[in-house]
């Protein structure tokens, strides 16, 4: 039985890893309430798709199936939401400028 849930584990654990970016991005720009959200939002979805992977296929490999879901749809919308690769100049002018004097 270990043998099938081993590669989807695995799966989840390269999608957390790209998660990490998310984290480390919020928290080198000290967006500790956006982290915050992030963090209830990951864990949330992580637990209704276990859940629902444990009752669609009521296996330990649905479990696994709804657990590298979760981390691969948290991570992929983390990075679009928090768009790291933005340059740290933009969002410093973007949060510190005075309405409306922002050339970027």
């Amino acid at each position: 039985p270990a043998q099938r849930v081993l590669p989807i584990v695995v799966v989840g654990y390269l999608a957390t890893s790209v998660g990490v970016v998310v984290v480390i991005f919020l928290k080198t720009f000290n967006r500790s309430s956006a982290l915050l959200r992030w963090k209830i939002a990951f864990a949330t979805v992580t637990l209704a798709a276990a859940t629902g992977g444990a009752l669609l296929f009521r296996s330990a490999s649905g479990v696994a199936i709804g657990v590298a879901a979760a981390a691969v749809l948290m991570s992929s919308v983390g990075l679009a939401y928090y768009a790291p690769w933005r340059s740290a100049y933009s969002y410093v002018v973007r949060r510190h400028a005075p309405a409306g004097n922002f050339d970027g």
